[in-house]
């Protein structure tokens, strides 16, 4: 698990095989390493190289670097520069935003068996980015980087087919069921559980979706006691909204004994 490396000694982090085992597997595991001097002057760490120079990692931000490094990594079929490059055209990062770009760059990902290239493909589709509004597509898409994430076949959407499987898709799904038919129970079920799949991963946008919900009564009844548990969960990732929510149960006695 690449996540592990934020969890490692100082020693371990300058290590240059458990680093390449980290960000293989989760790129942004590079905000926790001590980068070797010789992998900038390395075409084939082009990607790692332009991730630090996108965020600022232990040198000056520089995002046309980063784009252009991405750009060439691009060229030698590197998914997640491909990735990468697509997210500074959609933000508009150090450039003008160009959806039709940031889609193309998605579909090649995903082409080539990206599955953070599926999700954003089914977040364009959903959103009208480039291309006509389709949820149904969108839908598709997110259930497909599912199934690819845990390596089983693409059929139906029960949550619980796919427990374990990419949280992001499953929060975005979540998303997508409860937009379907916010004022009736048809997708309230089906839209939490997609949600308390990418939450139990640890994914921050679900904790904090659930603690809302749980709090303001919304797509099921209202449960502080569950509110609770997930601003506290997305708190101790730094949320501040989250901490502030955690202690507003913990002076009202919300779901919890007061305790001041």
């Amino acid at each position: 698990d690449g996540r592990a490396l934020r969890y490692c000694s100082i020693v371990q982090r300058k290590d240059p095989q458990l680093i390449e085992l980290a960000v293989n597997k989760n790129i942004e595991s590079l905000r926790y390493a001590e980068i070797p001097e010789d992998w900038f002057k390395m075409k084939v760490k082009a990607t790692y190289v332009a991730y630090i120079y996108e965020f600022g990692i232990g040198r000056a931000q520089n995002l046309g670097k980063a784009k252009d490094l991405y750009s060439q990594a691009v060229q030698i079929g590197d998914t997640r520069a491909m990735v990468r490059l697509a997210y500074i055209y959609l933000e508009g990062r150090g450039t003008n935003r160009d959806y039709d770009n940031a889609y193309r760059l998605f579909n090649l990902a995903a082409e080539s068996g990206n599955i953070e290239g599926l999700v954003m493909l089914g977040y364009m589709k959903e959103n009208a980015l480039s291309v006509n509004k389709d949820q149904d597509g969108a839908e598709q898409l997110y259930l497909r980087a599912l199934s690819r994430s845990l390596d089983i076949e693409f059929k139906g959407n029960d949550p619980l087919r796919y427990k374990g499987g990419y949280a992001k898709a499953a929060y975005y799904l979540g998303k997508l069921y409860e937009s379907l038919d916010s004022d009736s129970s048809a997708y309230t079920s089906i839209s939490r559980s997609f949600l308390l799949l990418a939450a139990e991963q640890g994914y921050l946008e679900a904790q904090k979706a659930l603690a809302k919900l749980s709090f303001e009564g919304k797509t099921g009844s209202r449960s502080f006691k569950d509110s609770l548990r997930w601003s506290v969960q997305s708190g101790r990732q730094g949320n501040l909204n989250s901490m502030f929510l955690a202690a507003l149960h913990y002076d009202l006695g919300l779901g919890v004994n007061s305790d001041h």
